[in-house]
């Protein structure tokens, strides 16, 4: 009887230790089959190559939390910290970040393919406008022509300068376009097409170009103070775009030395960076010259004589002592201040003078306040002349007048009665 009671105990005993290993062991399977499809799903998503394979893995991960929902208390303990619906979150999310930025890439594959076409037709307009301008040059620097025809040609050569920058820039957009707008975010494959797009399409090169023209433009023409104010306008844009296309290619890793062609988008040419650098300083000091230059001419063929000047600091200089020496001497001023500076210096130069980089607002109304301090001094007998002719006038309409008007009958005399 004993006996029995004994194997009973120990059939029960391992019975109950046989189903607790068992049900460890399920648990176990449960904790590791979860983790394993989850990280087969995750996997599957980070190598998904369409938003269509994407779409795919919503299913997979909804028959993944259908599954093992009922397990999820146990779940919760045996994956702590992390928790069932913890986890599912953080794979809907990626999901989410996958999906977008799989869209965003197929969507700029047909962008690319839209951009190298418009790069194409760029390249091709740019080497018409190379030509046109090649072309210009020679007419303007031919000496046969009328001065009307000459003029043309110039107005002709500038808006083909203008139109070549801003095709340049054009085409250097989109070749950035499909890239983050910080270079330096950009990775080595990202680089690479970049330094290759550029090398392509010559674009340091024709940047430098653009600014070699501009520097010849200036040294064959003579131009008026508004011409000079949009030239100067240009410029400016000009070097801004410039700098900041500097700045993307230096974080490529496009800047070169000029000597050995390395590191450059223009190895074979040699066109670095610095040169274009050197041609924009050059462009700015070429424009400076032929403005003060041009202003000078002003004054000298109206016979005004003023002290030299070449640059802003030295014409206002040159300004203030003429002032000051004619109100001390009393010198006639009309030529200077009606025929040069009203006429020519305050309506065709004023827009160019009073930029930050010549004179400045400021400084051109100090001067213009000065110059009229002359006008106001001066006492113009041709005011009192028109005055003693209108009181002429008048004076003698009033005695026309007068004159025709009808004397008025006088009575008759009265006659005394004779008695």
């Amino acid at each position: 009887m004993k006996t029995n009671i004994k194997a009973i105990i120990l059939t029960i005993t391992l019975c109950v230790v046989w189903s607790q290993a068992l049900a460890q062991q399920s648990d176990y399977a449960v904790k590791t089959n979860f983790r394993t499809e989850y990280d087969r799903i995750k996997k599957s998503i980070d190598e998904s190559r369409s938003t269509a394979e994407l779409e795919a893995m919503v299913e997979k991960i909804n028959s993944l939390e259908s599954q093992y929902s009922a397990k999820s208390p146990f779940l919760d303990k045996a994956l702590y910290p992390e928790t069932f619906s913890g986890m599912l979150s953080d794979l809907r999310f990626h999901h989410a970040l996958v999906h977008e930025r799989i869209f965003l890439i197929q969507d700029q594959v047909g962008r690319i393919s839209e951009l190298e076409t418009k790069m194409a037709e760029l390249a091709t307009s740019l080497e018409t406008l190379n030509e046109e301008r090649t072309r210009l040059f020679a007419e303007l620097k031919s000496t046969k022509q009328s001065l009307a025809s000459l003029q043309n040609v110039v107005k002709r050569l500038s808006n083909n300068l203008l139109a070549k920058d801003r095709l340049i820039f054009a085409l250097i957009d989109s070749i950035f376009l499909p890239y983050s707008a910080d270079a330096t975010q950009l990775s080595e494959v990202q680089k690479t097409a970049i330094s290759g797009k550029l090398e392509k399409t010559n674009v340091v090169e024709h940047i430098y170009d653009i600014a070699s023209d501009n520097v010849r433009f200036l040294g064959m023409t003579q131009l008026g103070g508004k011409d000079y104010s949009s030239l100067f306008d240009h410029y400016y844009q000009f070097a801004t775009r410039w700098m900041g296309l500097r700045d993307k290619i230096s974080a490529i890793g496009l800047i070169g030395d000029g000597k050995s062609g390395k590191g450059t988008a223009n190895a074979e040419e040699g066109i670095a960076a610095t040169q274009v650098d050197s041609a924009l300083l050059e462009w700015q000091a070429k424009l400076h010259t032929a403005v003060w230059s041009a202003l000078a001419n002003e004054f000298s063929s109206q016979g005004v004589e003023v002290i030299p000047f070449d640059n802003a600091q030295s014409f206002s200089e040159s300004i203030r002592e003429y002032v000051q020496a004619a109100k001390v001497t009393g010198e006639d001023t009309k030529t200077f201040v009606k025929d040069v500076w009203i006429d020519r210096v305050d309506k065709e130069w004023r827009d160019v003078l009073i930029k930050d980089s010549m004179l400045g607002r400021t400084e051109y109304a100090s001067l213009d306040k000065l110059v009229g301090e002359l006008e106001g001094d001066r006492f113009d007998w041709m005011i009192v002349l028109y005055a003693v002719l209108v009181l002429g006038v008048g004076l003698m309409g009033w005695r026309i007048a007068v004159s025709r008007k009808p004397k008025p009958e006088q009575a008759p005399l009265a006659t005394k009665p004779q008695s």
